[in-house]
Formats: structure tokens, sequence, C-alpha cells
């Protein structure tokens, strides 16, 4: 038989390294002493004049502050007050158009009223005119055949044979050519309301005049035509007038020519 074989020889452990000594430890230096540098005091004047220079400093700060605050403010200050003017402008704007659209309206209106007032004075006054014709009137008729004369007495009749005959007496023959014959348009209280009446009337014939008479103690302006030649003619232009203006018979009468 063979012979085994040996075994082989483990190899040896390699030696660890021995670990390195550690440094030792520097010794900290001593701290050397501290020695107090020598303190300067500043003089006085060099104290003054340094805070001085620090109030010129503050002061010149605090004054660009407010210098610029204020600006800022006023500038604030009139963007407010324009905007104020534009909203004040346009308000009062409005208001003065409101007004004198107000003003127009009214002035219209009080011209309408004006207007309708006068035509209404005028119908009163031709009312009061025509009612103070009527009232007098009859007191112009009444007083007219109070002053007309009486008629005369008609002779009774003479037979031809007892009396010749005799010439008719000329106011008998012959009409009253001399103009005393008158119309007697109407009678008013006021001359006023006379003379307008005599201002109006409008004749071919005679003359329109106005007289002062008192019946009954009342004072009237009379408003006539006078200097007609006869009866036939005064009749005639009242007519006329009593036509023109819708009045009622006329007083026609004879003036005294005494």
């Amino acid at each position: 038989p063979e012979p085994e074989p040996e075994p082989e020889p483990e190899p040896e452990p390699e030696p660890e390294p021995e670990p390195e000594p550690e440094p030792e430890p520097e010794p900290e230096p001593e701290p050397e002493p501290f020695v107090a540098a020598p303190r300067r005091v500043p003089s006085p004047r060099t104290l003054s004049w340094a805070l001085f220079a620090a109030t010129l400093v503050i002061g010149a700060v605090v004054y660009g502050y407010l210098v610029q605050e204020r600006e800022a403010l006023r500038a604030e200050f009139m963007a407010l007050e324009q905007r104020r003017a534009d909203v004040v402008s346009r308000e009062d704007l409005l208001l003065q158009e409101r007004l004198a659209r107000d003003v127009a309206e009214g002035n219209a209106r009080l011209e309408r009223d004006l207007s309708q007032l006068r035509a209404e004075n005028r119908e009163l006054s031709a009312m009061i005119e025509q009612l103070e014709a009527g009232l007098a009137q009859p007191l112009a008729e009444a007083e007219g055949a109070a002053a007309a004369p009486a008629p005369a007495a008609v002779p009774p009749p003479v037979p031809e044979s007892a009396a010749p005959p005799q010439d008719a007496s000329p106011e008998s023959a012959t009409p009253a050519v001399n103009g005393d014959w008158f119309v007697n348009f109407g009678s008013y209280v006021q001359r006023s309301i006379a003379e307008r009446w005599a201002g109006r009337l409008q004749v071919d014939q005679g003359s329109v005049v106005i007289q002062a008479a008192t019946v009954s103690g009342q004072d009237l302006f009379r408003v006539r035509i006078v200097g007609l030649e006869s009866q036939q003619q005064a009749r005639a232009l009242a007519a006329v007038l009593e036509d023109r203006y819708g009045l009622g018979r006329l007083w026609v009468g004879r003036s005294d020519p005494n």
C-alpha cells in the first residue's frame, strides 16, 4: 500500500499592527494679562460740536421727511379737492338746469294765466259797462219823461164862418232845425267809463259829448250825441246805435235852448 500524504502545514497568521501612540495634547498657551488702554476723555468743546453736528443731521433728516409728507398730503388734498369740485360742479349744473326748466315752465304758466285773466277782465269790464248802462238807462228815461214838456192844450175847432183863417205859427209849420235834439247813449257813475264809451262812438251826424248831471243825489256822466236837427234824425241815429251795440230803446230828447 501507498503511504498517505502528509497534510500541508497551515499558514501562520500575520501579526496585527501595533496601534500608533496618541499624540500628547499641546499645552494651552497661558492668556496674556489684560492691560486696559488709557481712555481719552473728549474735551467739552469737541463734545458740543459733535452734538451740534448730530442735531443738524437729525434735523435735516426729519425736515426732509416732513417735507415729503407735506408734499404727499398736499397732492392728496388737491386730488380730493379736484374730485370734489368735479362732483359739485356736475351737481350744480344739473340743479341749474332743473331750476331753469322750472322757471321757464312757471313763466309760461303765469303768462297763460295772465292772458286768461286779461281776457276775463275785459269781459267783466264789458259786462259792468253794460250793467251800468242798463241801470242808468231807466233813470235817464225817467228823467227825460219828467223833463219833457207837457203837450199843449189843443183849442177846440172853430168854424170857418165864425173866424177868418189864420196862418199857422212858424214853430208848428216848419220843423225845428236849430240842432237842439240829442240822443242819450248812456249814463255812467264813473267818468272814466263815460270817456271810454265817448271815444268808441263813431257817428256821422252830431257830436259826442259828456255831460255831468245829478239824479236823485247820484252823480252821473251822460254820453250824448248832440246837435241833431230834428227828432226824426235823432230817432234814426238812436235806432242805428241800438242795433249796433245791442241796447234797449235809447232816450231821444230836446235840450232847452235857453
